[in-house]
């Protein structure tokens, strides 16, 4: 996907790992303060921003929040993959 986009893939691949890890660390308090408790929504929101390594992290939560949580990581990936280009494109665009 970096290289369709005109980006340095080693870059993306360095940023996707530190979302997981800054998102794995940071999510649960962040949502936890702003007054979501329900398991479900904590995991989903973990699959998405901290893709696999939160939705790993939550494996206590049961089976049912694991699978919200493997649903938005998909879902998150499909739609970065058929919105970026479209978003890079227009944001060039823009910049000349």
């Amino acid at each position: 996907m970096a290289k369709k986009i005109v980006g340095v893939p080693y870059i993306s691949a360095s940023i996707a790992i530190a979302s997981g890890i800054f998102g794995n660390a940071l999510d649960p308090a962040i949502l936890r303060a702003s007054g979501i408790r329900n398991k479900n929504a904590i995991v989903g929101a973990l699959g998405t921003v901290a893709h696999s390594i939160g939705t790993a992290r939550s494996l206590d939560k049961g089976k049912q929040p694991i699978a919200y949580g493997g649903l938005a990581m998909c879902i998150n990936g499909l739609m970065t993959a058929v919105i970026a280009p479209y978003i890079v494109n227009l944001v060039l665009s823009l910049s000349y």
